[in-house]
């Protein structure tokens, strides 16, 4: 049976948290809250609150050896 790795983007953002930083999402989803109106974190809110603060999400694509790769070569 051959091994093969997932990149990260595909276990979504939970699974990432071995990152160690999760502010690297920070601002990458709009607040649901905030566009209904009743976001109460204001600027401590870690989502957007419009088009223009979006930031892209990180590639982590490449950023760790595959433990598959690096057991089976």
């Amino acid at each position: 049976m051959a091994m093969r790795c997932i990149p990260p983007e595909a276990h979504g953002a939970v699974a990432l948290g071995h990152v160690g930083n999760l502010r690297a999402f920070e601002k990458t989803r709009l607040c649901k809250f905030f566009q209904s109106g009743k976001c109460l974190r204001g600027p401590a809110c870690t989502f957007a609150h419009s088009s223009e603060e979006l930031e892209t999400l990180p590639n982590f694509r490449k950023s760790k050896l595959c433990a598959d790769f690096a057991k089976f070569g």
